[in-house]
């Protein structure tokens, strides 16, 4: 109606008008649009760009002359690259030249020591603005000069057009250091523990050893498992992607790339690492990687087994509060095993490259945690304790293959993966429910079960459990794509298949009591939760040229299915059933079915079928040319996209659901989800500027199983029920990122916003009962909810001048983040339920200052502090003070006889939690001493961790209903010695016509 009542006012105004008719007005609207830019391609300027490279070992040219000319021969513009000359030579080595005219041209190149090397194209058509002739590859001349060493001083980081470019060697690291503590070190550089990083605030989204992928999909294999030792210089920049090479214009498909090179004696032949080591309480670690490198293929090992949670930590660099944190995921003390095995072939910029990847993780965790938690309640709160153990065992095997072949004017990438996860837990939890605050009473938990009488008029329940769940399940998922250049303009097509299946039990002994009515109520109880998913995806488009600008037109299809079944048997209802034995079924698996539970045993399939039709319309007012500048080209400027995204979509889903009664849910869904996103970068031999504005709506339907009407108290103490009401939800979210780096003072400036609000969003309103402590979810449509946040980096990684010395450096990360929560929450036997407002500020900073000690040594000072600062719309509603802070310092200091001591120091503390266990002050230190012999081949290394035994694992939640503050364990203290051995083997000399070649 909306839509039809829009249309007859806007056709009514445009006949008021009384000039022409509305097809008249599109059709020039589009005319107006395309004319000024078909006008200028008659006569615009292109140009062609490429990489000269070596053909022996692929490292880019730095001496080189391109010349242009015609078909005849005829010269149209030459051009002169010298060594170090930043202003041409970008990310991957690409140069380019511009010229005008269309026709048969020819480019020629011709570096000393190299054949002359002459490369053919053509221009066929005005709107090609750009012809990419990828990599040109050069092979020397028989007469080569002797090699010669230049030895240049250690600067940690300098600009090489869009190229950050990090010297690896001028970063202080402990002995047997791996990547992540090197990456770590860097300027302007975060990382989380699931291998995710980031460069100045921006994500690296793809991660390759010496241009290529170490092991596909899984950047934490090459961040543990590479050695710090083995790196030369690490770079980061924008990559352009396969679609954009082929078609000599910005496609939409550039990555942030983080390209680690290995040192020359690395990159061919035979490299290994290996360590073991073993300490007190039993902690032993064992490690190792093999990588063997001949012509353009590469074979990587790597093995890793121990029991110091090293899978989670960076090595060689101080503890900080965000790493104690990141030890909850996963927490408690794990044993962990993985063996990858990766091969692959060629580069990304050769016409065809692929890369095969297989790794088996196995991991052991023993967790433990305690928790203390408020309800924000109408009329007083609530107050909970908990406390939890487990032992978790999972293993997990994953294979992925990637390939990508481009041959001339097409393009075909394929990543196809697959694998199988098992998982088994065991666990014991028990939980108690107050009306009042029990912060006053010494371990209020373990004395409620032991002495329930003394504290019945406080307590609404208890509750017992142990559990033992097992599941395993197979995966696959398998993507093509297929473009295909038209003239100017390009064909897409895409297809992705995903399939799951998995297959859950879980049997749990559940002892609930309520002391204020001296009611019990045991459960003894078996699950089966089978699920299967299946999705298919097809997508084909055709981008339009115009100049450098282009129309997007796209059509995607998909289908997603999903079966589960949720099958809940009371085992405590058989004759004899066993109450001491947890996962004991009867032997004749039929007497189950006599005790299902009906009113919470479900089974469900749905599916989607969603159509989508994408106009997206990209327009680059300023685009980095180049100019002659004597015997070279430079920037001029930078440059500036705007892509807007118009996607349409109708959506068709249905479920049939069944548990007691069959329900249904049919549904057909018009979203229109619009996106805006505008880049501008400069680079010059001064600085980098990255400027990122990203702004987009995006509406979505509720999950379906939540518009089914089911009440479901599988858990008495926590009853669910559907919402089949529901509204459809919209999210408004607005970006902005800020980036500048100086390269002459290696100072790096960040800066980011973002806000987002919703309407309708999904939230669960709840009921909760005072008398018993139950408290019944619905999920509900709320509005008001908002949050927006601000952070702002500052560094300087190379160093402030000290006398004649850069022997000073420094970074600092603030933040602000501020959120307006809303949601439902009422009392039992309350007639209105309450709208419940919390407002949580939160502002964190960070700052280290590191200062060089004579040539190998270094010590670092930190400081860390976060602050949260908390209110609500209730009178009652007390204001939440909280927050923790930290400091210390870090050596890493060279010692006489050629050891090597790194050690950091730091004091955590804990204040305004409401569990008095929560405030605590922990002095954390750390210690390795390395000795090395054999030229280095070989490393002692003792490590003494949490040395002083007070490191602890504590985090604070705060939301509209509640806060949780939750103690985690964490490994005990332990000293360890182990022993690293490395070497390399590089391939043999062959000669060749007085040539020395290397082979094996």
């Amino acid at each position: 109606m909306l839509l039809s009542s829009f249309c007859i006012t806007f056709a009514t105004k445009i006949q008021a008008l009384r000039v022409m008719n509305y097809r008249k007005i599109i059709i020039l609207l589009i005319f107006s649009f395309l004319l000024p830019t078909l006008l200028s391609a008659q006569g615009m300027q292109r140009k062609v760009s490429f990489m000269v490279i070596d053909n022996e070992d692929n490292s880019p040219l730095t001496d080189f002359t391109a010349t242009l000319m015609t078909s005849d021969s005829t010269i149209v513009r030459t051009m002169v690259q010298k060594r170090d000359t930043t202003q041409v030579i970008w990310g991957w080595g690409y140069a380019s030249i511009p010229f005008t005219g269309k026709g048969k041209f020819i480019l020629k190149i011709t570096s000393l020591g190299y054949e002359t090397l002459f490369t053919d194209f053509e221009v066929k058509s005005n709107r090609q603005a750009e012809i990419n002739l990828r990599t040109l590859r050069m092979t020397s001349e028989i007469n080569m000069l002797d090699e010669v060493t230049v030895t240049g001083t250690k600067i940690k980081m300098v600009l090489k057009g869009d190229t950050v470019v990090y010297n690896a060697d001028a970063f202080r690291l402990a002995e047997g250091s791996m990547l992540d503590a090197l990456i770590a070190k860097f300027p302007g550089a975060e990382m989380n523990n699931d291998g995710e990083i980031k460069i100045n605030g921006r994500k690296i989204e793809s991660l390759l050893v010496d241009g290529k992928d170490f092991f596909a999909g899984d950047p934490k294999a090459a961040l543990k498992n590479l050695p710090a030792y083995t790196v030369n210089k690490v770079k980061v920049f924008d990559r352009d992607g396969k679609n954009t090479e082929m078609m000599g214009r910005d496609m939409g498909d550039r990555q942030y790339v983080m390209d680690v090179r290995l040192k020359k004696e690395y990159q061919k032949g035979i490299m290994g690492n290996f360590r073991i080591g073993g300490g007190t309480d039993n902690r032993f670690l064992v490690d190792g990687m093999l990588r063997m490198s001949h012509g353009k293929s590469t074979l990587g090992i790597t093995a890793r087994a121990n029991n110091v949670n090293t899978v989670d930590l960076p090595e060689g660099i101080p503890m900080t509060s965000q790493m104690i944190q990141s030890l909850s995921t996963p927490s408690g003390v794990n044993t962990n095993r993985s063996y990858g095995l990766s091969f692959s072939h060629g580069e990304f910029r050769d016409p065809f490259f692929i890369t095969l990847s297989s790794t088996l993780s196995h991991n052991n965790a023993m967790n433990e945690s305690w928790t203390s938690s408020q309800t924000y309640l109408k009329g007083g709160d609530t107050y909970g304790r908990s406390s939890n153990s487990s032992g978790n065992r999972n293993i997990n095997w994953n294979n992925n293959i990637l390939f990508i072949a481009s041959p001339k004017g097409l393009n075909y990438h394929g990543n196809i993966s697959f694998g199988h996860t098992s998982a088994k837990s065991l666990g014991n939890s028990m939980s108690a429910n107050f009306d009042q605050d029990p912060s006053t009473y010494t371990d209020i938990l373990q004395e409620v079960f032991v002495h329930p009488e003394k504290y019945r008029a406080q307590t609404l329940n208890m509750q017992k459990t142990a559990n033992e769940s097992l599941s395993h399940g197979n995966s696959g998922n398998a993507l093509i794509t297929g473009n295909i250049k038209v003239g100017s303009d390009m064909i897409t097509t895409a297809m992705t298949m995903s399939h799951s299946h998995r297959h859950n039990d879980r049997f749990s002994l559940n002892d609930f009591r309520y002391p204020k009515t001296d009611m019990r109520d045991f459960r003894h109880e078996y699950t089966q939760a089978p699920s299967n998913s299946t999705s298919i995806n097809t997508k084909a488009g055709f981008n339009y040229a115009l100049g450098r600008h282009s129309i997007q037109a796209d059509y995607d299809f998909s289908y997603n299915y999903n079966s589960n079944e949720n099958m809940l048997y009371r085992l405590d209802r058989l004759a004899q059933d066993d109450s001491i034995t947890l996962d004991m079924l009867p032997s004749a698996r039929e007497v189950i079915k006599n005790v299902i539970d009906n009113a919470n045993s479900y089974n469900y399939d749905s599916r989607s079928y969603t159509h989508q039709i994408g106009l997206t319309l990209k327009w680059i007012p300023i685009e980095n040319k180049k100019q002659i500048a004597g015997t070279g080209f430079k920037p001029t400027s930078g440059d500036l996209t705007f892509e807007l995204s118009l996607p349409l979509e109708w959506e068709k889903r249905d479920m049939n659901y069944f548990r007691q009664k069959t329900s249904r849910v049919d549904q057909h869904n018009l979203f229109f989800n619009p996106q805006l996103r505008i880049n501008y970068r400069l680079n010059n031999s001064d600085r980098m500027t990255f400027l990122l504005l990203h702004a987009d709506i995006n509406t979505s339907a509720p999950d379906m199983l939540s518009l089914i009407d089911y009440r479901d108290d599988s858990n008495p103490l926590n009853v669910r029920l559907g919402n089949p009401d529901l509204k459809n939800s919209r999210m408004y979210h607005l970006n902005v990122v800020a980036n500048n780096i100086w390269n002459k003072s290696k100072t790096n400036l960040n800066f980011s916003a973002n806000y987002s609000r919703s309407d309708n969003q999904m939230a669960y309103s709840m009921v909760y009962d005072k008398e018993t402590g139950v408290q019944t979810t619905r999920p509900v449509n709320v509005n008001g909810n908002w949050n927006a946040g601000v952070n702002i980096s500052f560094g300087r990684g190379e160093g402030i001048m000290m006398g004649k010395k850069d022997i000073l450096s420094f970074k600092n990360d603030i933040s602000y983040n501020y959120r307006h929560s809303v949601d439902m929450t009422s009392v039992a036997g309350m007639s209105e339920s309450q709208e419940n407002t919390v407002n949580n500020s939160s502002i964190n900073d960070n700052l280290s200052v590191t200062c060089k000690v004579g040539a190998e040594s270094e010590v670092s000072l930190h400081a860390s502090g976060t602050y949260n600062h908390t209110t609500g719309n209730r009178t009652d509603f007390q204001t939440i003070h909280a927050g923790d802070y930290s400091f210390g310092a870090s050596a890493t200091l060279s010692l006489p006889w050629k050891f090597e001591l790194t050690t950091d120091l730091t004091n955590f503390s804990h204040r305004g939690y409401s569990a008095s266990e929560m405030n605590t002050d922990q002095l954390v230190w750390n210690a390795t001493l390395n000795k090395s012999l054999m030229k280095g081949a070989l490393v002692f290394s003792l490590r003494g961790a949490d040395l002083l035994g007070q490191l602890k694992n504590q985090q604070f939640t705060v939301n509209e209903q509640g806060r949780t503050e939750t103690f985690n364990n964490v490994i005990p203290r332990y000293v360890m010695l182990s022993a690293t051995y490395r070497f390399n083997k590089m391939p043999k000399k062959k000669n060749r016509g007085g040539i020395q070649i290397f082979g094996w």
